[in-house]
């Protein structure tokens, strides 16, 4: 029998984090999710570059065909260049401890180019998840950010920015109801002033739910430590 060398890769649109005993598949074309578990779980760590579980000994032909199904779905890939690891993403700091907008407040004025840019960052977070749909939408914050990598992070700008972008979104109820185009416009807002903090999903299983949110370090931005403790991290960028 042919050994069971790694020969697949996971697909660029899609995301994997392991929570306990299962992995979280996030298919950002399709903005869908799915999980493997137990032992179908363990048995892609023979055949998947970077899988976040080893494969039991004596793995067999099971591993391969569990793999061929999830290529037909479009969530793995046998060309590297079309692929990536699976490896689940990992933030800079996940202790998160600091609420800015709740624990730490910094009242200023809104102006009217607070205004100007919170419209347009709504907008534009509301036409892209429309229009190019959560991958390109991934795609254009991880691009942005990338540009700017050497921005420095203002803690103090940005306390007083989260401020302003609260008491602006008082006026959109939808965003409070929308966690993933909340965190979108603020990230979008954030990046018209020089900040570039990250954008993360995560996931929990019990119960499940997926949550957005928007942190830099130890800094978690307009939400609570609590709120997003229970969540593993699928996307950061």
């Amino acid at each position: 029998m042919e050994p069971l060398n790694p020969r697949y890769w996971l697909a660029r649109h899609v995301y994997v984090s392991r929570v306990g005993e299962a992995v979280i598949f996030l298919n950002s074309q399709t903005d869908s999710y799915g999980a493997l578990v137990g032992e179908q779980m363990h048995l892609l760590g023979g055949v998947v570059h970077g899988w976040p579980a080893e494969a039991p000994a004596g793995c067999d032909e099971r591993a391969r065909d569990i793999a061929e199904q999830l290529v037909e779905r479009g969530m793995l890939t046998t060309d590297a260049a079309a692929g990536k690891p699976a490896m689940p993403t990992e933030l800079t700091s996940s202790a998160v401890s600091v609420a800015v907008g709740l624990d730490l407040m910094e009242e200023r004025a809104i102006r009217v180019w607070d205004i100007v840019n919170f419209l347009n960052a709504r907008l534009r977070a509301s036409l892209s998840l429309r229009w190019n749909g959560l991958q390109k939408t991934l795609d254009a914050v991880h691009a942005r950010k990338l540009k700017h990598a050497d921005a420095a992070f203002d803690v103090q700008k940005t306390i007083e920015l989260v401020c302003v972008f609260r008491r602006l979104r008082c006026y959109f109820v939808v965003l409070r109801e929308r966690c993933l185009l909340h965190s979108l416009v603020l990230t979008n807002f954030l990046a018209c002033y020089g900040i570039f903090p990250t954008f993360v999903i995560g996931v929990r299983l019990q119960p499940w739910a997926a949550h957005s949110w928007v942190q830099q370090n130890e800094f978690v931005l307009d939400t609570t430590p609590a709120k997003v403790r229970d969540y593993t991290p699928i996307v950061a960028i």
